[in-house]
């Protein structure tokens, strides 16, 4: 699963059944100059799907999430995540 500039809502996690994703992996990446959603907000994703037994790889973008559109790095992600 690939995450651009994600947000879980809290209630969310609260309120709905978690299904496993301990054989998931996961490419989360938020850009620093996001002006949307807070950069904090992608740690806080990180450390819950790390705790659900996730593979996460995590990119951090000093730019906004426009800059994921035109560098395509998840694209370099997906077929290393394939072989795990």
């Amino acid at each position: 699963m690939v995450a651009l500039s994600e947000y879980i809502p809290g209630f969310v996690k609260d309120e709905y059944n978690v299904k496993p994703v301990n054989q998931m992996s996961l490419f989360i990446s938020h850009g620093e100059m996001d002006q949307i959603l807070p950069y904090e907000w992608r740690l806080a994703n990180h450390e819950y799907f790390q705790e659900l037994g996730a593979t996460v790889t995590l990119k951090r973008i000093k730019k906004d999430i426009q800059y994921h559109y035109k560098h395509n790095e998840y694209m370099k992600w997906i077929p290393d995540s394939l072989g795990k």
